[in-house]
């Protein structure tokens, strides 16, 4: 657990020099010395890692994560929290290396209770929000990631629907939008996803950020992948474009 648990630190810490040397102190501040002296050895480990690589590392981390107690995950959790909010803009690779770690440590901590069921009319924001984040991070351009976000949009609402807009910070907005979205119904729940779908498939192709964007979504929603993220389809993932 606790190699585990310095994987985790080292997979979440972004940027070089003072940066990161600033990250690694607030874990030991947070957590202690020898924790962030664990995740600093890992790094270069990290750093040698693929893109497409990282997310099984983690995935291949949380067995060993579960058996730390209540109180070290919880702690471990507000650590996660507090490393990738200091930095300011957050990137899509640790945004949902966190959502990813929130569902598989704290669901069973502090489960949710997701009995309210909403109507697709009463998240049209949430949606606007998740489809526009989505079709940003899988499109170079500005008028791919428009063309995309209606894609995606008009099966949802083919008549009214918000504008195509991404804010700057748009990692506490998702946040946001993915909480209500998981109140939705399981029917609603399966429409959503479908359009999703449109909006990532409506160029051909699967970036690395939006199939790592899609995981954490429907780990968030509590939705099953889809098929085309199922391991047996193996789809051609290509790397995100820089925005």
């Amino acid at each position: 657990p606790s190699s585990a648990r310095a994987l985790l630190l080292a997979l979440a810490l972004d940027g070089r020099g003072e940066a990161q040397a600033r990250q690694q102190r607030y874990i030991a501040q947070q957590l202690d010395a020898e924790t962030a002296e664990q995740a600093s050895a890992l790094v270069p480990h990290v750093d040698a890692l693929e893109p497409e690589q990282r997310l099984p590392a983690l995935f291949g981390a949380f067995p060993a994560l579960r058996q730390l107690p209540r109180e070290d995950r919880l702690r471990l959790m507000a650590c996660l929290n507090g490393l990738l909010q200091r930095e300011g803009q957050v990137s899509l690779h640790r945004y949902v290396l966190r959502k990813l770690a929130q569902v598989h440590l704290r669901d069973e901590l502090q489960p949710a209770a997701r009995e309210q069921r909403v109507s697709l009319d009463a998240v049209r924001a949430d949606a606007q929000v998740l489809f526009s984040v989505l079709a940003r991070h899988g499109h170079a351009s500005e008028i791919d990631a428009r063309r995309a976000y209606e894609a995606g949009m008009h099966a949802l609402y083919p008549r009214v629907r918000p504008e195509f807009s991404t804010a700057a910070q748009w990692g506490p907005a998702l946040d946001r939008a993915l909480s209500r979205l998981d109140q939705l119904s399981p029917v609603g729940k399966e429409q959503l996803l479908e359009a999703l779908l449109k909006t990532v498939t409506h160029d051909q192709r699967l970036t690395l950020g939006e199939s790592e964007l899609l995981r954490a979504v429907c780990a968030t929603l509590h939705c099953p992948l889809p098929a085309l993220l199922a391991p047996s389809t193996q789809p051609s993932v290509e790397p995100a474009p820089v925005i």
